[in-house]
């Protein structure tokens, strides 16, 4: 009884014992499979870390690399700023003297039109003293001159036509608007004589000439006609007339009449 309860034991003892080894076996392959996958797994995690570390670090740099080239943009901007501000002061400057500069010119002209007009005001107040009796004096010119144009008869006489002291006389008779004063009249007068001492018969004739005056004072014939005198008296008459120079001051005339009136005797 006794050795089958100590065989018993015994057994047991065996049983615990290599349960107990065997269970430690598997304890101690359960550690290692277990501290091979923590390693596996801190392996991983210091890999996955690494990659992280760089990620960030890559990040970090790229926005660093960004917040300098903002900075740098930014310090760009600036400076063109600045550089505008600087300019638009200079200028600024600049229209700010040309307009004190201009509106000193405006005082100055105002002050020199003040003048000026002043000068007006005491030259009208004068001429205003004189016009009165410039009018006057105008008034009674007009009247003269009317009185003239009504009576006058411009009389050109034309003596000692030959050497056996035979006489002419030309009375030549001009419009009113028209010059009546030839400038050149006794240096034709002796042609004229010649003609008619060499063709002239003894009589009187009335030769009507009409004739413009050009700016130089020269005639220019239109028209040259009579009822009494011949071919050679109106050739005669032309070239007379033709050479002469009147004093029309530089003022053209058309229309101008005359009637030569030649008594040869």
């Amino acid at each position: 009884m006794f050795k089958a309860s100590l065989v018993a034991l015994i057994v047991a003892i065996i049983t615990s014992v290599a349960s107990n080894y065997f269970t430690r076996i598997e304890i101690a392959e359960n550690l290692s499979s277990l501290e091979r996958r923590t390693v596996a797994r801190i392996r991983t995690l210091s890999e996955e870390l690494i990659t992280s570390n760089e990620s960030m670090g890559s990040l970090i740099r790229g926005s660093n690399n960004l917040i300098n080239s903002y900075a740098k943009r930014l310090n760009e901007v600036k400076e063109t700023v600045d550089s505008t501000k600087t300019h638009t002061n200079t200028e600024l400057t600049l229209i700010r003297s040309q307009q004190n500069n201009f509106l000193d010119n405006i005082h100055t002209v105002e002050s020199q039109a003040k003048i000026f007009e002043s000068r007006l005001i005491s030259l009208e107040n004068n001429l205003s003293a004189v016009s009165i009796p410039l009018e006057a004096l105008r008034t009674d010119l007009y009247e003269i001159q009317t009185q003239v144009n009504n009576s006058a008869q411009m009389e050109l006489a034309l003596n000692g036509i030959n050497s056996t002291e035979q006489e002419t006389h030309q009375l030549p008779i001009y419009s009113n608007s028209c010059p009546s004063t030839a400038l050149n009249r006794s240096e034709r007068l002796p042609q004229l004589k010649r003609e008619l001492e060499q063709s002239a018969p003894a009589g009187i004739y009335d030769v009507r000439v009409i004739f413009d005056i050009n700016k130089g004072g020269g005639l220019i014939i239109s028209k040259l006609e009579s009822q009494t005198a011949p071919n050679h008296v109106l050739g005669a008459v032309r070239h007379y007339v033709d050479g002469l120079v009147f004093d029309n001051q530089g003022i053209e005339f058309a229309g101008c009449e005359a009637l030569v009136k030649l008594k040869v005797s």
